[in-house]
């Protein structure tokens, strides 16, 4: 049976990227379970030296999206978030941030300010300093070039501005791109979850391992063991 052509994108760019987990993954869900290994991250602006980036990354602009900017994200293509959820988000007091080149927008992210929230059935209030960083993209032609660590390093200093400097952020185990370029930005894994969830009725998770002696930022007050509802611990 032939893939419509979107869906086999997706499964091609997967397949380039290395995320051939992903992948499987993802077809197990099309068949009602949903399997998730992931870290969550601290990250933030842990070293006082400024990171330096090349000369180019001087000619980009890097700013705050509003509502009249949801149309245009709202419309790229292989994403399968509505204008009218973005809107959503803004109003519930989410932050998106984005870089440009040339006045075009090639890559944005959010945060929640509220509360961190993945999956949906596990999350925890957020505290005055803290914030979770979520959704970051950039759009296929611009990948490559770096875009996603400036953008996300300049995001720590602009939300630094507003007090928000203990952040948090979730990347699939196997998403390798993903913890790469958190990794050139110095965060530091501080779970590894495991969610599960069948027929959309049955669903667990698990904190399967924690490493806060090894991350000595530990401004986050107890962090990721704020979750709602029983989690029980391997």
């Amino acid at each position: 049976m032939n893939l419509p052509v979107a869906i086999f994108q997706k499964i091609r760019l997967k397949f380039k990227f290395g995320l051939v987990m992903e992948v499987l993954l993802d077809q197990l869900a099309d068949r009602g379970l949903t399997i998730n290994l992931y870290y969550v991250f601290q990250e933030g602006l842990f070293d006082e030296k400024p990171k330096e980036f090349g000369r180019e990354f001087g000619e980009y602009e890097t700013t705050f999206l509003g509502p009249e900017d949801m149309k245009k994200i709202g419309r790229i293509d292989g994403r399968d978030i509505t204008e009218a959820t973005l809107l959503q988000r803004l109003e519930k007091g989410n932050i998106c941030f984005a870089v440009k080149i040339d006045d075009k927008i090639v890559g944005f992210t959010w945060c929640d300010v509220d509360v961190f929230n993945h999956p949906a059935r596990y999350r925890f209030k957020l505290k005055e300093k803290e914030a979770y960083l979520f959704d970051a993209y950039i759009l296929k032609p611009y990948r490559g070039l770096n875009l996603a660590p400036f953008m996300r390093y300049r995001f720590y200093q602009e939300l630094g501005k507003m007090g928000l400097n203990v952040l948090y952020s979730v990347s699939n185990y196997f998403n390798t791109p993903a913890i790469r370029f958190k990794n050139k930005l110095g965060a530091r894994v501080i779970k590894l979850c495991f969610y599960i969830r069948m027929m959309k009725r049955f669903h667990w998770h698990w904190i399967i391992k924690s490493y806060e002696m090894e991350c000595p930022q530990q401004a986050f007050q107890g962090g990721p063991e704020r979750w709602e509802g029983e989690i029980p611990q391997l």
